[in-house]
Parts: C-alpha cells; sequence; structure tokens
C-alpha cells in the first residue's frame, strides 16, 4: 500500500473463523502426493465478491494467532505470530499465513507444520493453496510417507487428480537420528530430479533417479518405480533380479504383481536368459474365510540341457526337440470347523531334474498336512479331525521321485489310506481302552497291488505300588485284512486274515533326590511281553514300515515292528534307565536301553535292530547349559564289542557374538542295502556378528570317509534399520547325472519400502 488507512487496516488479537473449502496442499492430503502435471485454479476477478451465504460448521476454518489483521484496503486477512488453523481434523501452524479472499488462495509461511487427523506432521518453509482444495504449491517440503519413509524436496505440487510432484526430491527409508539423539547420515537415500507419488494407484516414480550409500553415488536409472509405503496393496513392477549362471547364462528376472483384491494377488515373472528360452514363473496366493490356498508353478517349451548350458539330443536321433517343462507347487487348507478340517497339496514337475536345471527355489514346496521334500514330490488330499479322545484322518496322495534310481512304475500312489482312533475309559477294570481303525490301499504302474484293513484295540492301566514302582500292564489285540495282486511272493497273492495279539506290560521305579545345587532323578525301567500272530511276516508285502530303527526313542516299545504291516513275534524283554542331573541354569538327561527276542524273525534286517536274540545297546543323552549350549547324543552301540554302529550328535552353540550349530553323523557299512548307503558325515554352520550391522556367516558338509567336502558356503550381512545387503558364494561337489559341480555367488540389497535387488 502506499498509504496506511487505519481504517482500512484494523489489528486484532484473537479467534477468527473463515470460511474456506480447503486449506493447503498438506491439508488437502491424508498423506503427500506426487503429480506429473500441475494445473493453476483461474483466479477470481475482483469484481467476485465471496459468498456469504450460510457455511456448514465443517467448513470453517479457525484461525488463532498472536495479531489478526483484516486488510479491507487488500480483502485479505493476515494472521502473525504462533498462527494456528483448524479445519476439520487437521491443523496448520506456521510464523505468518495471509488468506486472499479475493482469488480464494491461503499462502503460509515460517516453519510451516501441517498435523493430520492421524497425528503425522509435515513441514515445509512456504505453502500456497487454492480454495477447491486440489491444488497447491509449496517450498522445502519435508515429510513422512507411511511409519518409516521420509521424502524431501524443494519444491511440491499438489494437482487436482491427487497426484502430486516433487521437484529435487530426496527419499530415505533411514533414520536421521541416532539412539542417543544425535544427528547422522542416512544410510542410503534416492535422490531423483522429479519425483512423482501417484496415491490412487499406490505408487511413487523418480526420474533421473541416483542411489547413495553414505554419500556415494552408486546406481543411477533415468526411470525408476517402487510401491507408495502408504499403499495397501497395489498392483505393479517389482524390483528386478539379476544373476549369472554357468547353465543359464546372464539372468534378468522381471517380476509384477497383480492385486487382484484384498484377498488374492498374483505375482508373474519373467525370467529371461542369454543361453535359453524364457521362463515365466507365477504365483497365486488367496485367503478365504476358512483357509487359504497357495500357487506357484513355471513353464517354458525349450529342450533338455547340460550342466554347461549345452541341448542334449535326448533320443539320439540326431534332433534337438524342444518340449514343454515346467513344475507346479501348491496347497490349501481349510478349517470346517472346531473339529474339522481339509486341504491339499499339489507338487509336481516336468521331469525330475527341472528344478535343478533351472535352478529354481523350493520355497513353495508345501504340503498341509503332510512332510514333503524337494527329493520326492508329493501331491495329496485330506480330510481330517481330532478332539481330546477321537481322531480321524483321510487322504490319497502320489509321489514323484526327483533322484536318478527312482523308478516312478514302482512308485505307489495312495488310492485311498483312512485312519481313525477312539479312546474311552474302561468301566470294569479301570485305565484306558484305545479303539483304532486303519485301511490303506496301494496301486502300482509296474509290481504289487496292495490293499490292507486294521482293527486295533489296547488296554493299559498305570498302578503304583509300594514305594512308588509303576506297573503298567498292556493288551493289544489286532484283526487285519490283506488283498495282494501281482506278488512275487506266491503266498501273498489273494486275500487273507490275519489275527494277533500282545500281552506284557512294563515295571519302572521313578527316584528322586533333591539338593541344594544339584538334583538327581533315577529311574530303572523293565518291559516284558509275548505276542502271537495267525500270519507269518513273510507272507506279508512290507509297505509301512521299511528302513526302520529301533533306537532310544522306540526302544521301551514291546512291538518293535511300528505301523501296521509287520509285527513282531514271540517273547521278548526289555532293560534300561533314565536318568535326569539338573541345576540352575541347565541338565543332563540320559537313556539308556536294551532288547532281547528268544526268537528273531529273519524279515527284520540288521538296521530294524530287532534281527538278532539281543539287540544293540541304544543311548540318548541331552545336556544343556541354559541358552548357551546344547548337545543331544543318539547312539547305536554293538553289544559284542562296543562299537559304534550308528550316531548321531548335535551341538548348538550361543556365546557372546557367535552361534554355531555342528552335526556329526555315522551309519556302519554292514548297515548298507538297496538307496540306504553307510555314511560318515560332518557338517557345520556359523556366524558370527561382528559389529552391531555386520555379521559373518558359512557352513560346509564334509564326506568323511572320501575325505573331502560335499559342499561348503560363506557369506557377509550388512544389517540396519532401512537396509539389508548380502554377498555369499556356495559350492556343492555333488554330482547328479549330468548335472555336476558348482559355484554359485549370491548377492542381495534390500532396502526398506522399496524392496529386495538380487543377483546370482
Amino acid at each position: 500500500m502506499a498509504a496506511c488507512d487505519k481504517s482500512a487496516l484494523m489489528a486484532t488479537t484473537g479467534r477468527l473463523a473463515l470460511s474456506l473449502a480447503a486449506i493447503a496442499w498438506f491439508v488437502a492430503a491424508g498423506s503427500p502426493a506426487l503429480a506429473q502435471t500441475a494445473q493453476e485454479a483461474p483466479a477470481q476477478t475482483p469484481d467476485q465478491a465471496p459468498n456469504d451465504g450460510p457455511i456448514a460448521e465443517e467448513d470453517r476454518l479457525i484461525l488463532d494467532a498472536d495479531d489478526i489483521i483484516r486488510d479491507d484496503s487488500n480483502n485479505q486477512i493476515i494472521a502473525q505470530g504462533n498462527v494456528e488453523g483448524r479445519f476439520r481434523d487437521r491443523i496448520l501452524r506456521a510464523d505468518r499465513a495471509v488468506f486472499d479472499r479475493t482469488s480464494g488462495r491461503v499462502r503460509a509461511s515460517g516453519n510451516v507444520q501441517v498435523i493430520e487427523a492421524n497425528g503425522d506432521v509435515r513441514y515445509a518453509d512456504e505453502i500456497d493453496v487454492a480454495e477447491a482444495l486440489d491444488i497447491g504449491f509449496a517450498t522445502n517440503v519435508f515429510t513422512r510417507i507411511g511409519r518409516q519413509a521420509i521424502a524431501a524436496a524443494a519444491t511440491a505440487e499438489r494437482a487436482a487428480d491427487g497426484v502430486n510432484i516433487y521437484g529435487q526430491a530426496t527419499y530415505t527409508a533411514c533414520s536421521f537420528l541416532c539412539a542417543d539423539g544425535t544427528r547422522r547420515q542416512p544410510t542410503w537415500v534416492l535422490r531423483s530430479r522429479r519425483a512423482v507419488q501417484d496415491t490412487e494407484n499406490g505408487i511413487i516414480t523418480h526420474r533421473d533417479a541416483v542411489l547413495a550409500v553414505k554419500g556415494i553415488p552408486i546406481f543411477y536409472a533415468p526411470f525408476f518405480a517402487h510401491p507408495d509405503p502408504e499403499a495397501t496393496r497395489r498392483s505393479g513392477l517389482l524390483a528386478p533380479g539379476f544373476g549369472q549362471d554357468r547353465r543359464l547364462g546372464f539372468i534378468y528376472e522381471q517380476p509384477y504383481f497383480w492385486a487382484i483384491s484384498p484377498s488374492q494377488d498374483l505375482t508373474l515373472t519373467a525370467q529371461i536368459h542369454t543361453n535359453i528360452r524364457p521362463l515365466l514363473r507365477a504365483r497365486y496366493r488367496q485367503k478365504f474365510f476358512s483357509g487359504d490356498v497357495f500357487i506357484e508353478a513355471s513353464g517354458t517349451r525349450e529342450a533338455q540341457f547340460d550342466n554347461d548350458g549345452f541341448r542334449i539330443d535326448v533320443d539320439g536321433d540326431g534332433l534337438i526337440e524342444r518340449e514343454f517343462q515346467g513344475h507346479v507347487f501348491s496347497s490349501g487348507l481349510f478349517d470346517i470347523n472346531e473339529t474339522f478340517r481339509w486341504g491339499f497339496a499339489g507338487n509336481r514337475s516336468s521331469d525330475d531334474l527341472f528344478l535343478r536345471r533351472y535352478d529354481l527355489p523350493t520355497d513353495g514346496l508345501a504340503s498341509a498336512a503332510f512332510f514333503t521334500q524337494p527329493l520326492v514330490l508329493q501331491s495329496n488330499a485330506f480330510f481330517e479331525g481330532q478332539t481330546e479322545n477321537f481322531y480321524l484322518r483321510a487322504y490319497t496322495a502320489v509321489f514323484q521321485g526327483q533322484r536318478g534310481f527312482d523308478i516312478q512304475d514302482d512308485t505307489p500312489r495312495v488310492l485311498p489310506a483312512v485312519e481313525a482312533g477312539f479312546r474311552f475309559v474302561d468301566p470294569a477294570f479301570g485305565g484306558d481302552v484305545d479303539l483304532g481303525l486303519s485301511g490303506l490301499i496301494l496301486d502300482r504302474d509296474a509290481g504289487p497291488d496292495s490293499r490292507r484293513g486294521s482293527l486295533t484295540g489296547r488296554w493299559t492301566r498305570d498302578l503304583v505300588l509300594g514305594p512308588g514302582i509303576v506297573v503298567e500292564p498292556r493288551l493289544e489285540l489286532r484283526g487285519d485284512l490283506f488283498n495282494f495282486d501281482e506278488s512275487e511272493i506266491d503266498a501273498s497273492e489273494g486275500v487273507f486274515t490275519r489275527g494277533a495279539f500282545l500281552a506284557g506290560g512294563e515295571i519302572r521305579w521313578p527316584l528322586h533326590r533333591p539338593g541344594n545345587r544339584v538334583d538327581l532323578f533315577v529311574e530303572p525301567v523293565f518291559a516284558i511281553g509275548y505276542g502271537e500272530a495267525s500270519q507269518d511276516n513273510a507272507r506279508i508285502i512290507n509297505e509301512d514300515s521299511q528302513a526302520f530303527d529301533v533306537d532310544v526313542s522306540s526302544i521301551f516299545r514291546l512291538n518293535g515292528a511300528p505301523n501296521n504291516d509287520l509285527f513282531q513275534e514271540g517273547l521278548r524283554w526289555i532293560a534300561g534307565a533314565r536318568g535326569r542331573v539338573s541345576w540352575a541354569g541347565g541338565s543332563w538327561d540320559v537313556e539308556i536301553g536294551r532288547r532281547w527276542n528268544d526268537d528273531p524273525d529273519p524279515v527284520f534286517d540288521l538296521l530294524s535292530n530287532l534281527s538278532e536274540r539281543g539287540s544293540d545297546i541304544v543311548v540318548g543323552s541331552q545336556l544343556r547349559a541354559g541358552e548357551r549350549f546344547t548337545q543331544v547324543v543318539r547312539l547305536r552301540v554293538d553289544d559284542d564289542n562296543l562299537a559304534v554302529r550308528r550316531a548321531d550328535v548335535t551341538t548348538q552353540i550361543k556365546f557372546w557374538r557367535l552361534t554355531g550349530t555342528a552335526n556329526y553323523s555315522r551309519t556302519a557299512p554292514d548297515f548298507a542295502f538297496g538307496a540306504f548307503e553307510a555314511d560318515s558325515e560332518a557338517s557345520f554352520n556359523t556366524g558370527v556378528q561382528l559389529t552391531r550391522n555386520w555379521s559373518l556367516d558359512g557352513g560346509a558338509t564334509f564326506d568323511i570317509d572320501a575325505g573331502e567336502p560335499r559342499g561348503w558356503g560363506v557369506g557377509v550381512t550388512y544389517r540396519d534399520d532401512c537396509t539389508f545387503v548380502r554377498l555369499g558364494v556356495r559350492r556343492t561337489n555333488v554330482e547328479d547325472r549330468e548335472f555336476g559341480q558348482g559355484l554359485v555367488f549370491r548377492f542381495e540389497i534390500g532396502l526398506a519400502t522399496i524392496g529386495i535387488l538380487g543377483a546370482r
């Protein structure tokens, strides 16, 4: 103003309510947004007077300040000193604010803060917003996006479509403060000439992006995109992966995430190689009210190739034939009610080397209710239920071997299997009665087909006599129905039945001696039993009790043969003891046992520990010293010369910055049969926390008999509140047909709110 007209310039101190449709670019958004274009609102001409009609309470701006000045000559309201404006659930604070009633715009400057309804605080030096709320401008912006990300920019604009633009932007998810409150340089920042946040599609894009780690630029991209931290689940491209492989060549992986609905999503990954054709991978997830479904699959049309990436003439006719190759891993689990549930698993590959040929991860290999592993892919469907006194399971299953010696035609299909059990208290003699029902149908393309049905009844009771001696009598009755087709054993052909009984008991005397520093517990155990069956085991095709070993976990079981097909006949007696020494912060548990048979059954092999009149001695030990040291030992010792025939030792340590696990296993040569090989192996895995952020880990597996490692790996990792970086190398010396030794390098970098970039 050229002159000061006191009648037109009045100063007040207090509170003023203004009619606004909005307050600012910051006030407009529940979160900051980035826009590709910004549009200026048409300015009102001086003859357009403000609407003086009724104003709804929710559209009123309540303004507090040390001084509020009404400049009638310029049609402005000026607030100065500790300015605080409240519009709906948002608060604006600044040193100075000017509302131009002519243009309908508000300009705030000086330590501008906007406090959102959820408590988020946004900062700027100056903001300028239109009354319509959808257009705004700010300078020197500093704001938090989501729970962790921080953004700063020289300028920020908000467009009418809710898309925002940052100019000369800096983005990071790292903290600027140390634990003691002092400032620090963030681990990484992403700087860009222009950043656009599309809040509707949940994505932030950067132009001329530079990633700097500890202030050093390490990566440039003319275009870079990542999810908006404040978005829930949005569709879009994910961080790519890179790699180099001896067989596949240079690898580029580009995943795309499709958020189909709040309860389902699909990730499609194009895996491109320089040596062979691309591979398409998919991962689908869906949650239902009663359960969830997971499906992972891959596919390509390519010829088989060897360890060096050369295509193979499989048929030997001089032609390289390309055919479909792929795999599927799937699982589902659903609750019917509190008692019953059902589920399925589908795991299959086009051939038994596909997963290794393409070096695919097997973390998606899953089964809802059965153990499965990469060497034998299992597909099944099941229904089960359980209460305190009842259980039921019915299932079907098929298997696909992934090893060179697996013969698919000999692999059985379970069509189906049923297991049920019911427990109740014996009203006549006391004790518990367990009734069991099971049935099994196995079908093969080659070899015998098996069908079995079993009904079992067991009675047990605990009696305490005299000075605490526990006597547990046991009685078991069983009836079986068998039907075998195409059996190599003539006597097994056709339909026949088997009846069996087992009577016996166990006596144990628990002795406890508490002490001032050490408590002692000793429990001698003796068991005896006698069983008879109407059919010899030699007539039964053993389907469910192959390669078992009576060790310390089952030495006191009266029927040494597990499951249903085999049954141990004759007289047997078992002797052993359990003991425990405990003290403050630690304990040592020991168990030892041995069993004798009056007439060993030749159907049991040496591995079973039932083939001789006297079994090997089995020993188990578990030593704990707080959380720092744990060692578990399981031994099988020759009863003649005390030579160790089988050993498994696992040791875990956790001391200071060191953690580690070591395993040793040995199987005597005379236990080898079929695919079960004698073996002596040692392995270890260890990790060292070098500093607060840096750690080192490594591991190796050694073939003791061959005197060479089967594989080893080592890696170094950096981790802080916003960054994960890992560099590792892994070597394998195990050969599987045309695939032999290999060396794999792996590099991964994970940036919080952005994603994981990986290379192999």
